[in-house]
């Protein structure tokens, strides 16, 4: 039976990061027990000035577990980026402020 291929984009990454980003994937794809091992990798598709665009791409036996791998993996990657590069990840709304004045205000 071949593997079913799946893979998920992460935009705003900073681009000093991509071989941190891909030892994290292959942590959170060796912890997870719903990927089947066969392949795995992370790509950048896309580069501008400011973002950059990070495809992770991963295998599992079917279709329905590939898209739990999926979502499971996101939510991971997302929250490995919130705890090591929190000022890659977007952001809405406006923040009041000098720049280097840390604040606890909400954004508005």
């Amino acid at each position: 039976m071949m593997p079913i291929l799946k893979d998920l984009r992460l935009s705003s990454a900073p681009y000093r990061t991509v071989d941190e980003v891909r030892q994290a994937l292959l942590q959170i794809l060796q912890a997870s027990d719903t990927r089947d091992g066969k392949v795995w990798g992370l790509q950048v598709t896309n580069a501008t000035e400011q973002t950059m665009e990070l495809r992770a791409l991963m295998s599992a036996k079917n279709s329905g577990t590939a898209w739990d791998l999926r979502c499971d993996v996101r939510e991971k990657l997302i929250h490995w980026l919130q705890q090591h590069y929190p000022e890659s990840l977007p952001r809405a709304g406006i923040e009041i402020g000098h720049p280097d004045q840390k604040t606890n205000r909400p954004l508005l």
